[in-house]
């Protein structure tokens, strides 16, 4: 499929891939007890106010946090549809996309980035491996508009923090 044949007749083709649905950085004993150490002090200053209810999510929230930082990613796959988006298993309708952005910086990053119209999980990440960045970009003009999405101080954060 040549990018001529998607750009002039975008309702018969689409553009599939597989990609690990995030980056998986190795964490090292260091990294738990990092971790722990954060968590062991916030319960401690959450018995200092008497929150106990605060204690009791901070050791939730610890625990799955480390449980999710062991975990290995999966393979998914990707396909850009006249339809609509679809990751894994879900269809994201283009009339349910605000925009989407391609953030290109070889050979560090190469990842779509959408917008859903949702409120829990509003942005969507996704590596384009050897995808044609230019070739998703023109496919998905067709449908949807571009805007740059600047990243969030969360997703600096869960950068920085490696996870």
């Amino acid at each position: 499929m040549t990018e001529e044949e998607i750009i002039l007749d975008p309702y018969s083709h689409q553009i599939e891939w597989a990609t690990y649905e995030y980056e998986h950085h190795e964490k090292t004993p260091d990294w738990y007890w990092a971790l722990g150490v954060i968590a062991l002090g916030l319960i401690v200053v959450a018995f200092i106010f008497k929150n106990f209810l605060f204690a009791i999510i901070i050791i939730i929230g610890a625990f799955t946090m480390a449980l999710y930082a062991s975990r290995r990613p999966e393979i998914v796959n990707i396909t850009l549809s006249p339809r609509g988006v679809k990751i894994k298993n879900r269809m994201f309708p283009y009339q349910n996309i605000k925009s989407f952005w391609i953030e290109y910086d070889p050979p560090y990053q190469k990842e779509l980035i959408i917008e859903a119209d949702r409120l829990a999980l509003p942005k969507i990440s996704v590596d384009m491996e050897d995808v044609d960045p230019l070739l998703v970009r023109n496919f998905l003009k067709q449908f949807i508009r571009e805007k740059r999405h600047e990243e969030s101080l969360f997703d600096t954060v869960l950068k920085l923090l490696r996870f």
